[in-house]
């Protein structure tokens, strides 16, 4: 046998050699590179939430302020000068009869209701301080009060609560569809469920007019739907919006356990 015989044995061997080494090589890299990845896309996520809280938080106030100017005229305006007229009239024409000040007193009390919920709504650290349930039902009385819409309201307790900073994007979310509705739907009745039991459930159904969904979402259109659909992907929900024009309009937020 002479050295040619048997160099290429060793030879083949050593390249064999190489290359399965060169092959972990490659695996342990493209393992740690995925690895970095997944903890960018993860920590990126958390950065994309926390600023995403902190705009909605700025929203809120914004939102909050512009609430009490706009009802605090056209809604307690209207109440007060019903208030002011009632009394004239009463003054002038039936001065001795006590029972005619019964008009008055409902007013009064209506307008104190009005009152007492706008100035919770107001008040940020009211809000913020207030369990995702008790925020909804706070909104829900101060639109019954209004009587914009009848509101259906049905909440299933259980034990996978959100914490604050997630509440506050739900409640954000749960305030901006309500505006809608308000400013869009001509509805006359909303249903309104919150589930914590299997995971997060909420629903919100109207019976108003509908929309064509897919125009909505264009760049040009309203930025309302598209800002609902992303702040439902950073808390990982599955957001889905069932519409179609004469047909009202419901809104599913989901997410598994």
């Amino acid at each position: 046998m002479n050295t040619a015989d048997v160099a290429i044995p060793i030879i083949l061997t050593t390249l064999l050699v190489l290359l399965l080494l060169s092959g972990i090589a490659i695996a342990f890299f493209t393992l740690n590179r995925q690895k970095q990845r997944q903890k960018a896309e993860l920590t990126q996520a958390r950065l994309d939430f926390e600023k995403e809280a902190r705009q909605v938080e700025l929203e809120l106030r914004e939102e909050l302020v512009s609430q009490f100017s706009r009802e605090l005229h056209d809604n307690l305006g209207h109440q007060m000068t019903g208030i002011r007229l009632s009394v004239e009239n009463l003054k002038l024409d039936l001065p001795e009869q006590a029972a005619s000040f019964e008009t008055l007193d409902d007013q009064l009390t209506n307008a104190s209701k009005q009152i007492r919920l706008l100035s919770r709504s107001l008040s940020q650290d009211y809000v913020f301080d207030l369990e995702l349930k008790q925020a909804i039902q706070m909104e829900i009385d101060r639109y019954q009060q209004l009587a914009r819409f009848k509101l259906y309201w049905k909440y299933n307790e259980g034990p996978n609560r959100m914490d604050k900073a997630e509440s506050l994007v739900v409640f954000r979310i749960f305030q901006e569809i309500l505006t809608n509705i308000q400013r869009h739907a001509e509805a006359s009745e909303v249903w309104i469920e919150l589930s914590q039991e299997q995971g997060f459930r909420m629903n919100i159904k109207d019976d108003g007019r509908g929309f064509e969904l897919n125009d909505t979402l264009l760049p040009s259109k309203s930025f309302g739907i598209r800002n609902i659909k992303k702040r439902a992907a950073v808390l990982g929900l599955d957001c889905k919006i069932i519409t179609q024009k004469g047909n009202g309009c419901e809104y599913q937020f989901t997410k598994p356990i």
